[in-house]
Parts: structure tokens; C-alpha cells; sequence
């Protein structure tokens, strides 16, 4: 891992910690599931694509742009190289408090070497 990454990760962890994380269970369709510290935003403001249309409700996960377990590591983490948004899960909650359930996992809304963000559907 080049050191550039390395920083981004040790700076993603802190700021991940800052802003009171959750802990989910992400399903990646390659392997096992494994807990994952991430920020969770509900209902993020996004663009209407159609005129009148209504806009969906999204969620969206920042979590560690790194393939470890929470176990392992106590962040835990989502690598862009291993997401799959077609077959991945994550178990999240829709509000909070509310019961998680399984979600899929839709596209790739941001990455660097040190975090991923990722819509959930």
C-alpha cells in the first residue's frame, strides 16, 4: 500500500470516529460477511431527474476504503476494489432506531485511497 493511502486511511479512521459511527454488516457476494464502521447519512440532498418527478429515498455510507473486518480492525472497512453494486448488501437501518434490514448496495458515489462512499437502495 503506497504511503499516500496509508495516511488517508489513519486520516479517514479519525474522522470516521469524530462523527459517531455505526456499526453495519456488509454482505459482499465474493465472501463472507463482516461488520463495518461507517458514517450513515439519510435521505441526502440529491437532483430531481425529471421535471415533477418524485425524488427516491437514498442513503448514503462513507466507511474505511480498506477490506477489513471490524474485528480486525475496529473501524472495519469496504474496499472500491472488491464492492460489487449489482450483488453486494449491507444490513442498515432506514431511520434510526428503526429495524436494519438487508439493502443492496448502488453505485459508487466517491472515493480516494482513504475512504469510499457508497448509496445504498
Amino acid at each position: 500500500m503506497p504511503l499516500t493511502d496509508a495516511i488517508l486511511i489513519a486520516d479517514a479512521k479519525k474522522m470516521i470516529d469524530a462523527f459517531d459511527p455505526e456499526t453495519l454488516i456488509y454482505r459482499p457476494a465474493s465472501g463472507p460477511a463482516r461488520n463495518v464502521k461507517a458514517l450513515v447519512d439519510r435521505e441526502p440532498p440529491e437532483a430531481a431527474v425529471e421535471p415533477l418527478r418524485a425524488m427516491s429515498k437514498v442513503i448514503h455510507i462513507a466507511a474505511v476504503n480498506q477490506a477489513t473486518d471490524s474485528g480486525d480492525d475496529t473501524y472495519g472497512g469496504i474496499s472500491a476494489s472488491e464492492i460489487d453494486t449489482g450483488k453486494d448488501r449491507i444490513v442498515i437501518a432506514r431511520r434510526v432506531g428503526a429495524t436494519a434490514v438487508e439493502r443492496g448496495l448502488g453505485p459508487l458515489v466517491e472515493q480516494d485511497g482513504g475512504m469510499i462512499r457508497l448509496e445504498v437502495r
